[in-house]
């Protein structure tokens, strides 16, 4: 009879919850564990940090068998949001999850995804899209230069609310003061006729409230989660926008990494994790419902085919205006932008 062995094969998981840094730590008898510290600048309570971040820091510390473990710091708890790009590169941490439009001009090819009317019908369609345009374009690889890219994703769809009046045509969004969360949003506000301003989501509701804004571009996730839907009556239901968003690691903290943990760590990233983080947007049906089970209603519409063509005919200088710059730096913005409305379409026509 073979004698077991003296080292134990067990596993002991526990969970501590310090100071806004939640850690997952999976012990060994044998080497000491890679800790990896992931940044990002939102709340714990944030369905991007608990419906995604944390399981898939989990999921990470499973597949390489407890020998990786990872420190998530929600809220900018170790770097500030605005410096996350840098603080990867310095070492300050290891992972940062963060959004393109922090960076204004630094992922100026990315932001084709932002652009108006695009046609996406989820998250994940979204996601999956700007993914393979990562792939496929060297153009957007240089937008993350010295870093490892681990996966790339979507927010939004972003929706039109309106507190009193239901958008039907444009002439009904003239003169509104919509709450636009800067860049495209703004942009295309004006183009509308609507007076576009900025107010934080933590101002927001008190501005719907008290009618300081007669409504917002919204993603349904924060008409839930934080319950814009008891200041606003009506949602005109199309993809008018969105903003990108990525998880990166220090290049090379990646490659000090054994090759085994870095094949674990790719099998659960790259699009099948871009898709997972894409469908923690995908909320519209629970929203409804969640929405409907409050007492409040909340009147959804769609633009017909017709309407919509004409809603896009007001947009396509924003579209023009994104080729014309990337093409003033050298790039085919068209061929970029063709490519993502062909995705736009393979992708929606599976993830809806």
């Amino acid at each position: 009879m073979r004698k077991a062995s003296s080292i134990p094969v067990a596993v002991m998981v526990t969970v501590l919850v310090l100071t806004g840094c939640r850690r997952a730590t999976i012990s060994y008898a044998a080497d000491k564990p890679i800790l990896l510290r992931l940044a990002h600048s939102t709340s714990p309570k944030s369905r991007a940090h608990s419906g995604f971040l944390v399981p898939w820091a989990e999921k990470i510390e499973q597949v390489t068998q407890g020998r990786v473990q990872v420190e998530i710091y929600p809220s900018a708890t170790l770097v500030d949001k605005r410096a996350l790009l840098e603080g990867i590169k310095n070492g300050r941490a290891d992972l940062a999850w963060g959004v393109t439009l922090y960076w204004r001009g630094r992922f100026a090819i990315s932001e084709v995804l932002s652009l108006p009317l695009l046609g996406f019908s989820s998250g994940e369609s979204a996601s999956r899209t700007y993914w393979r345009l990562y792939q496929e374009f060297p153009e957007i690889q240089a937008e993350y230069e010295g870093l490892k890219v681990l996966f790339t994703h979507y927010i939004g769809p972003y929706v039109l609310t309106t507190s009193k009046t239901p958008i039907k045509s444009l002439t009904d969004v003239q003169g509104l003061k919509i709450r636009a969360g800067g860049g495209v949003q703004t942009d295309m506000m004006r183009m509308f006729g609507a007076v576009p301003s900025y107010v934080g989501f933590a101002d927001l509701y008190q501005a719907l409230e008290k009618g300081v804004m007669d409504g917002a571009l919204l993603p349904w996730e924060a008409i839930s989660a934080l319950k814009f839907y008891e200041v606003v009556d009506y949602a005109l239901d199309e993809s008018f926008s969105g903003t990108t968003g990525f998880c990166v690691m220090n290049q090379q903290k990646w490659d000090s990494l054994p090759a085994d943990i870095k094949k674990a760590i790719e099998k659960i990233s790259y699009e099948n994790a871009s898709a997972q983080m894409g469908r923690v947007y995908d909320v519209k049906e629970d929203a409804q419902a969640m929405i409907e089970g409050s007492g409040r209603k909340l009147v959804t519409n769609n633009l017909s085919g017709a309407d919509r063509a004409e809603w896009i005919n007001k947009l396509r200088p924003l579209w023009d205006q994104w080729v014309a710059d990337a093409n003033a730096r050298g790039i085919d913005g068209q061929k970029i932008l063709d490519r993502a409305l062909e995705l736009e379409k393979e992708y929606s026509e599976s993830y809806q």
